[in-house]
């Protein structure tokens, strides 16, 4: 399966069905943010990188970290 993914992409159905599985999901213009269990956040853009995205970790202790660029 390819990595790549372009968060222009990701429609209301993909939005409500990570919804329905319990994720907590929510979209900007084109940036897209998922929430996970550990109450970090993860925010992901398009980008012209090979994975068709960008993606970014925010921590709950307030901290961030640049997963990729």
């Amino acid at each position: 399966m390819s990595s790549y993914w372009d968060p222009r992409d990701y429609t209301i159905e993909d939005q409500l069905r990570e919804m329905v599985n319990g994720r907590d999901v929510a979209t900007s213009g084109n940036e897209v943010f998922k929430g996970q269990s550990n109450g970090d956040v993860s925010m992901y853009w398009p980008s012209n990188s090979e994975k068709g995205h960008g993606h970014a970790v925010f921590h709950s202790d307030g901290s961030s970290e640049i997963v990729h660029k």
